[in-house]
């Protein structure tokens, strides 16, 4: 995933984290929601914990998604706001 992708897949955890829809989750589940492959999911959540934006606590079963980031920061790496 190139560094575009990466903000989008965090914009979108950002907007199902507001509307109370990321909690704890199987990885086939969100796998399932967000269109992606297991693998290409692991590899996105992995290079978004490594850039600090996200943690993921992992359990036998479920993950739990913790933003380290707020919906706005999410918004404004997806689109950089231009400087005068």
């Amino acid at each position: 995933m190139d560094r575009q992708e990466l903000r989008l897949l965090l914009f979108i955890l950002s907007r199902m984290h507001r509307a109370g829809r990321l909690r704890r989750w199987h990885p086939e589940g969100l796998c399932r929601a967000l269109g992606l492959s297991g693998v290409s999911l692991r590899r996105a959540c992995a290079a978004l914990e490594r850039r600090g934006w996200l943690r993921i606590v992992r359990s036998r079963r479920t993950w739990l998604i913790q933003l380290m980031a707020p919906a706005e920061t999410a918004k404004d790496l997806l689109y950089p706001r231009q400087r005068l």
